[in-house]
């Protein structure tokens, strides 16, 4: 059986067609994560959604001496890295997660930060949360 060629238009069409779901998939895959190399590390991993799209690609298609792969990913790269770009620069978490996903332990957490373990669970019980491994406390509840 020979496969149609993967045309151009064909091509822009099936990226409109596969961008949301790849969208969320790679979503669903960062989302868990706080910091930007373990987004990348699941991201760029063996289940890639740019090694996936270009498998059903070359199911359905033949692209022999018109494309190259890099051609065919090169757009599912670029949501990769401005997804992960995103949600690292945008993850915030309570302290309590950072440190479980983290740390050894809230002892292990206040050694490594130089300071006392009751001092950590007053952070805890207070409510802060983490940016991008920086620590906030809460100031006020705002008004809406």
């Amino acid at each position: 059986m020979t496969l149609p060629k993967l045309t151009k238009e064909t091509f822009e069409s099936i990226k409109l067609s596969k961008k949301d779901s790849i969208i969320v998939s790679i979503y669903e895959d960062i989302s868990i994560f706080q910091h930007k190399k373990d987004m990348e590390t699941v991201v760029f991993s063996e289940h890639d959604v740019a090694d996936e799209f270009l498998r059903e690609i070359a199911e359905n298609y033949s692209i022999e001496g018109e494309w190259d792969e890099y051609d065919l990913i090169e757009w599912i790269r670029d949501i990769q890295h401005d997804l992960v770009e995103h949600a690292s620069s945008t993850a915030t978490v309570s302290l309590e997660s950072y440190i479980d996903n983290n740390f050894t332990s809230q002892a292990d957490f206040a050694k490594k930060q130089g300071v006392l373990p009751p001092q950590v669970t007053q952070w805890v019980k207070k409510g802060f949360v983490v940016t991008d491994d920086v620590l906030y406390s809460p100031r006020r509840e705002l008004n809406r």
